[in-house]
């Protein structure tokens, strides 16, 4: 449920959409500015506004990080339509300490329901037929990677 964006690759394999690139602060309190180690052609509207909304998605789950995590996590799942133009999202965060890296604990923190907004709106990045997806996995680790991984029904 940790997410933050530096550079961005698309990879399409066996069902599933990843996103990955990232570079996180070492400590995880505070994400580095929008674009502060992109690369200079990788700076796009889109990046930028992709790039900011993952910042404000780090930023608000990092506060609830421990000093010692090691991998954080959010995950998505699509329960439906419950209207025609609705989806209704369950979102759970989770995360890893560096001693304890099997035993996940469950993160707490910022309001649910604006990250949960946020990793939705990163849908408009994805190409149409992508936007329905079945569940959503946004993971961060303490060396400033992750991945953003979508599955889809079969």
């Amino acid at each position: 449920m940790r997410l933050f964006v530096c550079a961005i690759a698309l990879a399409v394999a066996s069902g599933a959409f990843a996103q990955t690139g990232l570079r996180l602060p070492g400590g995880g309190a505070n994400p580095p500015a929008a674009g502060a180690t992109a690369p200079p052609q990788a700076a796009s509207e889109d990046q930028a506004e992709r790039d900011d909304t993952i910042g404000r998605i780090f930023k608000c789950i990092a506060a609830g990080l421990p000093q010692d995590w090691w991998r954080a996590w959010l995950e998505f799942a699509d329960l439906g339509q419950p209207a025609w133009n609705e989806r209704s999202i369950e979102g759970r965060f989770f995360y890893l300490t560096d001693a304890q890296r099997t035993r996940p604990r469950e993160l707490r923190t910022c309001d649910a329901r604006e990250v949960g907004e946020l990793a939705v709106s990163l849908n408009k990045f994805l190409d149409p037929d992508k936007r329905r997806w079945r569940t959503a996995r946004l993971e961060f680790d303490r060396e400033g990677n992750f991945e953003l991984k979508y599955e889809y029904d079969k």
